[in-house]
């Protein structure tokens, strides 16, 4: 049975350890756009998927997936940023990303990007039981494929290629 779902990141943290162990396809939804985004001429922000959830307006910014939810959205959620995590790149690119559009250096923006993803950023998220990697990726590449999220760089070929290119120098300068 599959399930379907969506919370509040500051809601997930207090009940993680009870998320299914299973295959999973999950967007973040943002309470603003990021300035970075907005303001970047090649983003077109009526191209951004939104939703009201409790009444707040959300825009969807990044798709990922996952083999074991519960882990995938703890990597998410809880990852150190220590120094060797950013130096062999193993950071979540999602929180490198939002280290980079803070404008905080990887390895000192930890507590800022926990904050801002507990303030202003919910999951939605459909589990796949028994589904393959390669399922899983098949299904990545079409949602990516049928909308525009500026957060994701790989597969994203929605995207104007300048944004892209802006969004991986943001986060190079950054990556320290």
């Amino acid at each position: 049975m599959k399930t379907y779902m969506n919370d509040s990141v500051s809601n997930i943290r207090t009940y993680l350890n009870t998320l299914p162990q299973t295959p999973v396809v999950y967007k973040w939804w943002f309470k603003e756009i990021p300035q970075a985004v907005s303001c970047h001429s090649q983003i077109n922000l009526n191209a951004i998927d939104k939703r009201v959830f409790d009444r707040t307006t959300y825009y969807a910014l990044y798709v990922g997936i996952g083999v074991d939810c519960r882990m995938r959205f703890k990597w998410h959620i809880n990852q150190k940023h220590t120094q060797s995590n950013v130096k062999a790149g193993v950071l979540s690119t999602l929180r490198q990303t939002l280290s980079a559009l803070l404008g905080i250096d990887m390895t000192q923006s930890e507590q800022a990007v926990n904050d801002y993803i507990n303030k202003n950023c919910l999951i939605e998220w459909q589990t796949y039981p028994n589904y393959t990697k390669v399922q899983l990726e098949n299904i990545e590449t079409q949602t990516i494929k049928n909308g525009y999220y500026p957060l994701n760089i790989v597969k994203n070929r929605t995207m104007d290629k300048s944004w892209l290119k802006d969004l991986k120098a943001l986060r190079k300068n950054y990556k320290k």
